[in-house]
C-alpha cells in the first residue's frame, strides 16, 4: 500500500450502478474497457419487454380482482341462503321437529310389506304416546296406568289412545300370533289422531 493511502472504509455503490448504466445505454465504460452494446437496438427491446410485462401484470391483476369480487359475492349469497339453518329455535319447536321425524319413520314402517315392520311401528308409536302422557303430567309405571288417570275433558282422543294401546298389549301378550296389516294400520291411525290433538305432528 502506498504511503499516505489508508484502508478503504466504504463501498461506492453509485459507481457500480453507473458502470451498469454506461454498459447498457452508452456502450462503453469510462475505465477504458469497451463493451460493444448497441444502445439504439437494446433500449427499445427492453422497453418493449417492460411494456409487455406491464400489460400482463395489469391483466392478471384485473382478473384476480374479478375473481375476488365474484367469490365475495357468492360467499355472501351462500351465507344469506343458509342463514336460517343456523338460527336458534325454541326448545318446544326443536322437540316437535324430532317427534315429526320419528312419526315419519313410524309411517314408513307401517307402509312396509313386512309384518316385523308393522310391529315395530306400533311399538314406536306407543313409546311416543307414553312420552305425551308424561308431558301432560299423568303418572304411572305403564301407559295403561297413565291412561287410566286421564281426564276425558282434557283428552278428546282418549278412546283412540286406548284402542291403539290395546293392539300394543295384544302384541306383547301373544307375540306368536300374526299381526294383520289392517289392524296395525288402524292402530297407527289412532295414534296419529292423538298426536294431532297435542300438536306433536303436522303431517
Amino acid at each position: 500500500m502506498a504511503e499516505g493511502e489508508g484502508p478503504i472504509h466504504f463501498l461506492n455503490v453509485e459507481y457500480f450502478f453507473r458502470l451498469i448504466y454506461e454498459a447498457l445505454f452508452r456502450g462503453h465504460i469510462e475505465s477504458g474497457a469497451t463493451i460493444n452494446v448497441n444502445a439504439i437496438q437494446f433500449g427499445p427491446i427492453m422497453s418493449a419487454i417492460w411494456n409487455v410485462v406491464t400489460i400482463l401484470g395489469f391483466v392478471i391483476s384485473l382478473l384476480a380482482l374479478m375473481v375476488l369480487v365474484f367469490a365475495t359475492v357468492r360467499i355472501y349469497q351462500i351465507r344469506r341462503a343458509e342463514e336460517h339453518l343456523y338460527e336458534d329455535i325454541e326448545f318446544e319447536e326443536a322437540d316437535r321437529q324430532v317427534d315429526r321425524s320419528r312419526w315419519q319413520h313410524v309411517v314408513s314402517l307401517v307402509e312396509s310389506p313386512h309384518e316385523k315392520d308393522w310391529r315395530q311401528a306400533v311399538i314406536e308409536a306407543d313409546i311416543m304416546l307414553d312420552e305425551i302422557l308424561t308431558e301432560q303430567h299423568y303418572e304411572g309405571n305403564t301407559v295403561a296406568e297413565k291412561l287410566a288417570k286421564v281426564d276425558p275433558a282434557r283428552f278428546k282422543t282418549l278412546n283412540e289412545a286406548w284402542e291403539a294401546h290395546n293392539v300394543r298389549n295384544q302384541m306383547a301378550a301373544a307375540p306368536e300370533e300374526p299381526l294383520k296389516d289392517e289392524v296395525a294400520y288402524r292402530a297407527i291411525k289412532h295414534y296419529e289422531a292423538v298426536f294431532r290433538e297435542f300438536d306433536t305432528i303436522d303431517v
